[in-house]
Formats: structure tokens, sequence, C-alpha cells
């Protein structure tokens, strides 16, 4: 931790010497070249620190001194890492290049730490810094929109990613030509973020548009074509197209395996994606064969330990609920809860939620009436914790919770009682945080926690934009 206590007792000595230079006015103007260009940098950084440190929990014992230590060896190695490089901006403030270089490695540090939002602002005036060094249309320009765009979406903000993806879409295309494969790449990345906000046919058309540069490209055994092709049957299952869905997921496995042999994470991510559109096309009895291969490569290659096997399971289990093979499904989804519990480490997740939900089900349906209400009650108490009161899947875990209730009546009256103090509780705080920061505007998206697809958390974000007249982009 000592560098750490190094920066925050350097910036406070240039921040004290700012402000007595500052102090002493034009009688003493010259003093003020105490500071040097780069220490002045330092202060500026170090005071961004210091404003990380009073957002968030974990980071305010290695600037405060405060006996809390971080929750963790890795939040600790994160946050030193972090002290580090800014400490080495100091040394850059004339050289834009290497400035640009130290602020993409503050960014990916902050990823690290999951503050997508203080990356973003380092982002924002390393793109800034590229514009001024390369142009408008430069591949690192190009590069920095990308980067933007994906730190956009985790922080639920699909428009801004929307708008910065283009004009990477559109540099790609000045620098390469309309059918060059960069372009396709940076396609697919624009159809995922159409299809977080349902602009489907916008999806479909930049989707295929990927598809055939990538075939007319590499030929169509490729394994740049084999994503292609998975990324337009996403959407395809997604909209119900289920026929060409599963020919599309068909024409891709054998490619994969061509490339990667039989056992690979990406050919058990499509197997499972092939698996979910048979099982909504009602093909259980071919589904079930795939399903129970994902779970053998996840063994096989991702261990216990790893979130998408726990995925994996609980999707097997699920599909042996719908088959009727209840006890089955209960030993498979007992083990995906037990691994989504040991990964998530007592948090609430949206995903264990719908775990605990299939795994209630089955209990029910085995007449394990007491366990499938604890189950219920355990998903329902999460439930609480990260979606609306009013949302239909809380809903729907109400009523499934209530089925099994050997006094079904006195938990409505209960938990109608419970969400009208969390409503107002609720209400407080939005009022108090108002007091605190009016102009602070939060942006919250959710998708199912009940749906068979993937989950995100609720996530915020001031708002940002990137205007053309910012962009230089016509």
């Amino acid at each position: 931790m000592e560098d750490f206590s190094q920066l925050y007792e350097e910036t406070e000595r240039l921040r004290s010497a700012s402000s007595s230079s500052s102090r002493r006015g034009s009688a003493s103007r010259s003093t003020s070249l105490i500071l040097t260009s780069g220490e002045r940098e330092l202060s500026r950084w170090g005071s961004r620190l210091r404003a990380l440190a009073q957002k968030s929990r974990r980071w305010i014992s290695p600037l405060t001194g405060d006996s809390q230590l971080p929750n963790s060896e890795k939040e600790r190695a994160v946050m030193q890492k972090l002290a580090i490089e800014i400490v080495e901006l100091r040394k850059m403030n004339d050289e834009p290049q290497a400035k640009a270089d130290a602020l993409t490695r503050v960014a990916d540090t902050l990823v690290e730490a999951e503050s997508y939002e203080e990356a973003l602002s380092f982002m924002d005036e390393r793109l800034k810094i590229n514009q001024e060094l390369y142009g408008i249309y430069s591949e690192v320009v190009a590069a920095d929109f990308q980067t933007i765009g994906s730190l956009s979406r985790k922080i639920g903000d699909a428009e801004q990613a929307e708008t910065v993806l283009n004009y990477a879409v559109r540099i790609h295309e000045r620098l390469f030509g309309a059918s060059h494969p960069t372009v396709a790449r940076t396609l697919g990345r624009l159809g995922q973020v159409y299809c977080e906000l349902e602009k489907f046919d916008k999806a479909d058309a930049v989707y295929r548009r990927a598809l055939n540069i990538q075939t007319d490209a590499h030929g169509p055994d490729h394994l740049h074509v084999a994503h292609a092709l998975n990324n337009l049957a996403s959407l395809l299952t997604a909209t119900g197209a289920f026929d060409e869905a599963e020919e599309l997921y068909r024409r891709s496995v054998p490619i994969l395996k061509t490339v990667h042999g039989d056992s690979h994470h990406h050919i058990g991510i499509t197997l499972n994606n092939l698996a979910l559109t048979l099982s909504l096309m009602g093909k259980y009895d071919e589904a079930l064969p795939i399903r129970k291969r994902c779970i053998e490569i996840g063994e096989e290659l991702l261990g216990e330990g790893h979130a998408d096997l726990a995925v994996w399971l609980n999707n097997l289990g699920e599909l042996l609920s719908q088959q009727e093979k209840h006890e089955e499904a209960q030993k498979v989804l007992e083990r995906a809860v037990s691994l989504k519990r040991t990964a998530f480490a007592g948090r609430a997740e949206l995903s264990l939620i719908t775990a605990l939900n299939n795994l209630a089900i089955a209990y029910k349906k085995l007449h394990l009436q007491e366990k499938a209400y604890n189950t219920f009650l355990e998903g329902y108490e999460m439930g609480c914790m990260l979606l609306s009161s009013e949302s239909p899947e809380l809903r729907e875990i109400e009523e499934n919770l209530f089925s099994c209730s050997p006094t079904p009546e006195a938990d409505r009256k209960m938990l109608e009682v419970d969400r009208r103090l969390k409503r107002a509780s609720t209400e407080t705080s939005i009022l108090m945080c108002e007091d605190n920061d009016p102009a602070e505007d939060y942006l919250t998206s959710m998708h199912s926690p009940l749906s068979r697809t993937s989950t995100q958390l609720p996530l915020s974000s001031t708002s940002r934009t990137y205007s053309r007249s910012r962009s230089g982009i016509s």
C-alpha cells in the first residue's frame, strides 16, 4: 500500500502548494512556478483518484488510512496498479502519444475494478488526444470509438454505444472500403447493440451484411464466418425465426470443430444456443443430447467454478423438467444452484434467481412442498433486492411462493405490507438523493431474470453525448 500513501501525500503537498501560490496573488505571480507542468498533471489525476475514493467504499482506505482494507487481494492489487499508473502520468504532460497510452492503461485498470463510468471519462480524454494526433479518419480513433461503445454498453447506455459504433463503421468504410472484414467485425458489435435496443430490423440487416462480407472475404468455412452465423442465428431465435436459426447454428458447429477440435468453449456456447432453439421449437428429444454435450465440454474445459457451466446445468435441468424428468432435473438444478452460490459468494444475482426458480418448480413437481416453498422464498428475497416491487418477474415468483405456502393468505398480507414499506423507503431515499445531488441523472435497464437468455444487473450512468460536431464525422 506504500504507493497509495506516496500518491496521497504528494497530491496533498501539491494541492497545498497550489493553494498557497494562488492566495499570494499578483504580488508573487512567479511563485506559481513552484508547480511544474508534470506536478500539475499529478495533482489533477490524484484528485480523480480521490474522487473515486469518495464514490466507492472499497477505494477509501488506501487514501484515507481508514482501518478497513479493500475486500480482497485482487482489489488491493488493482488499486495499487491504478495508483502507480496515475503517478506515471506526471511524466507525460508534453508527450501526447505517451499520455494517450497511459490513459488507456488507467482505463483498463478501472475496467478491471468494474468502475466503468470512470473508465469512460479516461477514454474520452484519450479520444480527444488521438483525434488531434491522427485526425478523425484513423484506425486509432475507430478503435477508441469501439472501446467507448463497449464501455457504454456496460453502464447500460446502449444508445450512446449505437452512436459511437456507427462512427467506427463509417471510419472503417472510409479507410478500407465497404466490403472489408474489419467493417464486418464492427458491424457485428453494432448488431449486438441494436438487439439490446430491440431494433431488430436494423440488427438483421447489419448481421446479414457482416455474414456476406466474411463469406466473400474468407470463404464459407472460416472461423469469422462461424461467428457471423452465430450472431445472426441468435437474433433469429430471439425473433422467433427458429427454422433458419437452427440451420445457421448447424452450419456453424462443423466450422468451429474444424478450427478448434471437438471440445472448445465456443463450441459449447454454440451448442447451448442450438439446444435453446430446438427447445423453443418443442424438439426436446433432439435438444437433450446437445445439452448433455455442453455439460461434458464445460466439465472438461471450464471447471466447476465457471459461470457458463452453471448456466448450462440450469438449462439442462429446465429441459429435463419440460420432459417431466423431475428427479433427474432436481439433481442437475441443485448442482447448478450450488455452483452459482459459490461463484457469487452470497451476492444476489439474477441468474441465481433463475436457477432457484427452476429448482423450486422441480421440487413442487415432486411434491416436496417445504423445499419448494423455501427455495421460492430465497429467490423472492433476492428478487426484492434487484427488481422493482411491481415487476412481473417478482410477481411471478410471489405467485409460485403462495402456491406452496401452507398459509397463502397470511403470506399475501405480509408481503403486501412489506412492499408498501419498501416503496416508502425507496421514495424517502429518492428525495434524499435529489436533495444531495439534484443534477444526477440515472439510466436503468433490466432484463428478465426468468428468461432463458442471459441477464444483466440494472446499471446507472450519467448522460454522455457524442454529437456529430464533437466527432467530426459526416
